[in-house]
């Protein structure tokens, strides 16, 4: 093993910030991983694992072992007859995007609504990733991840993983304290093609007939692309907020304030809850397409944030935080709504 000292992580964290890890390696296999973890506890540092950087802030420096989670690999369960499914396991640094057209090329249907989100397999559990009327919960059933604690592999099932809206365990009590190794799947051997989402439905509209999986994703990564930044162009870690959800007798206080509430797009996620887009929220407080010197707020999706400083730019970090704060303290103060924020952010001027 390869245990590189103070090692530039800009080029492995998608929204191109300058970050020094005090120390860094990459595991390819369990061994690996296990040599790893008694490194860093040898050595008394903290262990940082990362995927695909797609959904993390981090610092100008990082203490303790960065490691990056290169595990691959994928199989599925045999076709059984008068069975409508089968079981697809990813191994955790599957790239998600090619994972959905890998399920679709074996004929293995539900993920094509989450067809171009960025990032690994093993992150997308952490975020129960969802996009389109469809989560990654919808057809999760197990994971197998490496307990840090008693360093040993262990199964955790679908309910003790307590998944919802962006959110799961390993953000909360699990926090550092798993990293998860493979994600097993339960996929249809029939596709059930869900256009329902209004994005979708809209795309749709001019066709009688009921479009294929392979279609439903075609179109999926067409929407992102005209209204999402490319990573590349503009780096970007996608949604920095989370859509607020409401009981709707919460709901009903807010607009008994006065506020433009009224006038928002509500969205229906149940008969007592509501959804509003934090991204009518921002543009109505004015940041829609502004710059707040690197950092801007993007000119379509109010939601994304982008880097649009120089990549070894020191300030970085801290005018992003300071971004961050102005929007989060004016939409409480217009709206007395809270934003969360989405990605995992490092280091002491962090919210998480």
């Amino acid at each position: 093993m390869n245990y590189a000292e103070n090692f530039c992580l800009g080029h492995l964290n998608s929204f191109n910030l300058p970050c020094c890890a005090e120390y860094f390696c990459s595991v390819s296999s369990i061994g690996e991983l296990y040599e790893a973890v008694e490194f860093a506890k040898t050595n008394n540092l903290a262990i940082v694992p990362l995927g695909g950087g797609t959904n993390i802030i981090l610092p100008p420096i990082l203490k303790g072992l960065v490691i990056r989670i290169d595990l691959k690999g994928s199989s599925i369960t045999p076709y059984i007859f008068d069975q409508p499914w089968r079981e697809l396991t990813l191994r955790a640094g599957e790239n998600w995007h090619e994972s959905v057209l890998y399920s679709l090329s074996n004929k293995l249907f539900g993920m094509e609504n989450l067809s171009l989100i960025p990032g690994t397999v093993g992150a997308a559990v952490i975020q129960n990733i969802g996009a389109y009327g469809t989560e990654l919960s919808d057809f999760f059933v197990r994971l197998t991840a490496f307990d840090l604690d008693q360093e040993s592999v262990v199964e955790i099932s679908k309910n003790d993983c307590k998944l919802g809206y962006r959110d799961s365990i390993f953000k909360n009590e699990y926090k550092d304290k798993y990293i998860i190794l493979d994600v097993t799947l339960k996929l249809n051997n029939s596709p059930k093609i869900d256009i329902s989402y209004p994005d979708l439905s809209a795309y749709f509209s001019a066709s009688s007939e009921m479009p294929s999986a392979e279609e439903v994703a075609a179109a999926v990564v067409e929407i992102r692309n005209n209204k999402l930044p490319s990573i590349s162009e503009e780096p970007n870690v996608g949604s920095f907020f989370k859509n607020p959800i409401f009981s709707k007798k919460k709901f009903e206080s807010l607009l008994a304030k006065g506020n433009i509430l009224k006038t928002a797009p509500t969205i229906a996620i149940n008969d007592s809850h509501i959804k509003i887009p934090a991204a009518w929220l921002i543009d109505k407080c004015g940041f829609k397409g502004k710059n707040f010197g690197g950092i801007g707020v993007h000119k379509i999706q109010p939601l994304v944030l982008v880097n649009n400083s120089e990549f070894r730019n020191p300030q970085g970090f801290s005018d992003l935080m300071s971004v961050v704060k102005n929007i989060r303290d004016r939409v409480y103060g217009d709206f007395a709504i809270t934003l969360e924020i989405e990605p995992r952010i490092y280091g002491e001027l962090g919210y998480a």
